[in-house]
């Protein structure tokens, strides 16, 4: 039997898809804790607002302190980014 996650981590396909997944869950959240703070939603609202189940969702994090963390991460890489490009 072929090692079919072996071939799609080359090709790197399913991983762009599932980082861009993550990033539009990620901005749904952001509008949903806009609109009524991270502590009044729950996964389940973020779910809803990325169009997806709720099971489906923790295909993409654990929970809500993950796209929190998530987001964090995203934004400081960004601003590293543009530091390095500031610098160069």
């Amino acid at each position: 039997m072929p090692n079919i996650q072996a071939k799609s981590q080359r090709n790197g396909h399913p991983k762009r898809r599932y980082l861009a997944r993550r990033l539009e869950i990620l901005r749904a959240a952001g509008r949903e804790f806009r609109v009524a703070g991270s502590r009044k939603r729950a996964c389940g609202d973020i779910a809803a607002a990325a169009a997806l189940s709720p099971a489906n969702l923790y295909n993409y994090f654990r929970g809500k302190h993950e796209i929190l963390f998530f987001g964090q991460d995203n934004s400081l890489d960004r601003m590293i980014a543009a530091l390095d490009r500031l610098a160069a």
